[in-house]
């Protein structure tokens, strides 16, 4: 056999398993670009809860640092549905702590409408990691049940905060989240003059969280 043509076949066995490792890297480095961006959203969605939650528990400027931080987020995936909940929610918080009467009811209005719209759109909801129809839920329901009652919210409260208490993962919340729930259920029993209903709520809401539930209880 001629030496040119060993060497011709040698290389081209060379070129053909050369293919192979730099196919897979092409495919590798689309894995690790998708999981990448994933992770950032998932990033951005903490940043989005962990604002939210401090604005609900401090109120004041909180509320609009928490809102430019669901718009960032918003304007890289403007179609998020749970985003847009968290949203509307800190826009009916930002009505409550508003001065001037035209701004409370431009606020609350937007609130609302943010609110009502994403979960109309409950079907597209991504999880981020968590069930976004109980994630949803918990917002919209214990927003609605401290918005005043002129603007007839509190049916909608009701509803919302029973779809939570009977959600297949509602065992699965935090104590203190459970025991707010079943406070303002509790809150809402003792309204409507179920009295009884009033008193188990509330005392399974006291037995998960003392604090959170004599809080909830203290609004009426």
């Amino acid at each position: 056999m001629r030496i040119d043509k060993l060497i011709y076949d040698y290389q081209s066995e060379k070129r053909r398993e050369a293919r192979i490792p730099i196919s897979y890297l092409m495919f590798l480095i689309g894995v690790v670009v998708i999981f990448t961006t994933v992770s950032a959203v998932e990033g951005c969605m903490m940043e989005v809860r962990g604002t939210y939650e401090r604005a609900v528990k401090h109120r004041g400027r909180t509320v609009s640092e928490a809102l430019e931080a669901v718009e960032v987020f918003l304007q890289q995936n403007p179609d998020d549905v749970v985003a847009t909940m968290y949203q509307g929610s800190l826009y009916a918080m930002l009505a409550g702590d508003s001065f001037f009467p035209w701004k409370k009811i431009y606020y609350l209005r937007k609130g609302i409408d943010l609110m009502d719209d994403s979960m109309e759109r409950l079907a597209y909801a991504r999880s981020h990691g968590r069930d976004p129809e109980l994630e949803m839920l918990l917002v919209r329901g214990i927003t609605n049940a401290r918005i005043p009652r002129i603007f007839n919210r509190g049916a909608l409260a009701r509803q919302d905060l029973n779809r939570i208490r009977k959600h297949s993962c509602f065992s699965d919340l935090p104590e203190k989240v459970r025991a707010e729930v079943l406070a303002w259920i509790a809150w809402y029993a003792q309204e409507d003059g179920k009295t009884e209903r009033a008193e188990v709520a509330m005392a399974e809401a006291r037995k998960l969280d003392t604090t959170m539930a004599e809080a909830v209880w203290s609004e009426r």
